[in-house]
């Protein structure tokens, strides 16, 4: 995910100076064309002068990520962490730092269609939260919650959304397949069928349940096949 936000706030905004901080020297390597990226393996003093800090390590790393990069933050700096799981009390005290937002992208971020739902520590001013902004805005939209609960509910829903969407299109292409139709015809008719009634949702006033019941004829084939 810290990839995926990383590659479209770059694409956003080719001028900024990222610092983009792990471990992993093939993780570093995947992202070597970017410009305007500083690429380290240890937390660097280059994080002092950064206005924002995403932590998007996976959970079980987090405690040594925390550990590095504690001693470098600046009290002016916001903290947004889209680790699962992890609380925003957690992460302040662990940091010692109090400007902290968490949030609930989704993979959709890597081409700048993601949705993220977020949710900040009170110590996140107004002026803070326009920078968090214009980092999460260039993954997509972004929802701000009044309740961190929100967020972990969205890891559900808008979190792992997509892989029920692809579920669904996985089966449909597989049963176009098996039909007749071949891999690329099938792909052709699920990605349309799928995205042009998403869009009708987009436009439609209607919701997805009153959407659903004019396709369904009372006794016809998609009655049979949903039921």
């Amino acid at each position: 995910m810290g990839g995926a936000m990383l590659k479209s706030y770059v694409s956003q905004y080719p001028s900024d100076e990222v610092y983009l901080i792990d471990p992993d020297p093939n993780c570093l390597h995947r992202f070597a064309g970017l410009r305007n990226v500083v690429r380290s393996q240890v937390p660097c003093m280059g994080l002092h002068g950064a206005d924002i800090v995403v932590l998007a390590t996976k959970p079980q790393a987090a405690p040594t990520a925390i550990e590095q990069i504690a001693p470098l933050l600046q009290p002016r700096q916001v903290i947004i962490s889209v680790m699962a799981g992890i609380t925003i009390d957690n992460l302040a005290e662990s940091l010692d730092h109090a400007k902290v937002v968490r949030a609930m992208p989704n993979i959709p971020a890597q081409i700048g269609q993601g949705v993220s739902v977020c949710h900040p520590s009170h110590a996140v001013t107004e002026k803070d939260w326009r920078s968090v902004g214009r980092v999460l805005g260039a993954c997509g939209s972004y929802m701000r919650v009044s309740s961190e609960k929100s967020v972990d509910v969205a890891t559900a829903i808008s979190g792992s959304g997509p892989a029920y969407g692809f579920y669904l299109a996985e089966h449909m292409c597989n049963a176009a397949m098996e039909m007749g139709f071949d891999e690329e015809e099938a792909r052709f008719l699920v990605q349309l069928t799928l995205l042009g009634s998403l869009q009708l949702w987009e436009s439609s006033p209607l919701s997805a349940e009153r959407l659903r019941h004019q396709v369904t004829s009372p006794g016809g084939t998609t009655e049979a096949a949903i039921t």
